[in-house]
């Protein structure tokens, strides 16, 4: 029996994101792909990240938010738990560009 309890503690993460890393944290691992420099596109990437960067911010300090920084990071990372290794030195933030209209005019 304490034999299996230690793998468990050793192999798995049992921590949630009931207290996630801290914003300034997990913020500098988020690293956006900004396109070329002078590009229209590049504008739009860094007021897209900008406004990503707020969202997270608002997810964080703001208790009234409708999303909570722990739905946040679940949602961002795809990671229910914290992973046992930890999260990456960076993530990737790649802009897609294009994207069709929907019926209600949004992008």
């Amino acid at each position: 029996m304490q034999r299996k309890k230690m793998k468990k503690n050793h192999f798995t993460s049992e921590e949630t994101w009931k207290r996630p890393i801290h914003l300034e944290s997990f913020s500098k691992i988020v690293v956006p792909n900004f396109g070329n420099d002078g590009s229209s596109k590049k504008i739009m990437e860094i007021t897209t990240f900008k406004c990503f960067l707020d969202l997270m911010e608002s997810c964080y300090y703001d208790e009234k938010s409708p999303v909570s920084f722990k739905e946040f990071i679940k949602f961002f990372t795809g990671c229910t738990r914290k992973p046992p290794l930890g999260l990456p030195h960076d993530v990737t933030v790649e802009f897609k560009h294009g994207c069709m209209t929907s019926q209600n005019g949004t992008k």
